[in-house]
């Protein structure tokens, strides 16, 4: 109660608003017309008790997190803005996401599904590491970035996001080591090359993290 007093005060209060109505003689309620006591108490009460919606209006979603949304009334789909760069709403953005791994089965067939159903081009290498590049529209972008990184994974990283003004792939493709074999990095490269975007590999491949380490 020290390091708070305004909420041990305010408990206080109702307490006391609760036990003077559970006192109130039941022959006050029994009466037909309405007493000027009983109204006061109950709406001393309900002030005491105001409705959620008033105390928590209605916010942007993005400041609650996605537990918070019904508690404080906040509709919509909250997403998490990643990477070093600036997040825009229009033109393209492309996205770079190393992966500890990628070996299950249903991630091979939902990652290229979503894509196709975001219009997003790009590729997915799978094996150990996996590596996973997407663009498109920005808000396509986001909700990809926010759909994926709610499924089980070791380790997920987003490395970067930029924006551009065209696209380097012209589809989406999967490609890489099958279940349980490690992934060949030059071929990613040689991808990444092929696109205009090679400058990225080592960033992306976390190379520069081993040689400052």
């Amino acid at each position: 109660h020290r390091l708070c007093p305004s909420l041990f005060l305010r408990r206080m209060v109702r307490t006391r608003a609760l036990l003077q109505l559970t006192t109130t003689p039941l022959l006050l309620f029994s009466q037909p017309a309405v007493n000027s006591a009983s109204y006061n108490l109950a709406s001393s009460v309900s002030s005491l008790f105001p409705r959620r919606s008033l105390r928590y209006p209605l916010r942007n979603s993005e400041d609650f997190p996605r537990y918070q949304r019904r508690w404080y009334g906040v509709k919509g789909k909250v997403q998490k803005k990643d990477g070093y760069s600036a997040v825009c709403d229009s033109g393209i953005r492309r996205a770079y996401i190393w992966s500890h791994h990628i070996y299950a089965k249903k991630k091979k067939r939902e990652i290229p599904e979503l894509a196709k159903k975001l219009s997003l081009s790009g590729f997915c290498s799978t094996g150990k590491p996996g590596f996973i590049i997407v663009e498109g529209a920005a808000p396509d972008v986001k909700r990809f970035l926010s759909t994926v990184k709610r499924w089980p994974w070791q380790r997920l990283i987003v490395r970067i996001q930029e924006d551009a003004e065209e696209r380097a792939f012209p589809t989406f493709q999967m490609t890489g080591a099958g279940g349980g074999e490690k992934n060949d990095l030059r071929q990613v490269r040689k991808l990444m090359d092929n696109a205009g975007v090679g400058e990225h590999f080592e960033a992306v491949a976390g190379i520069n993290e081993i040689r400052s380490g």
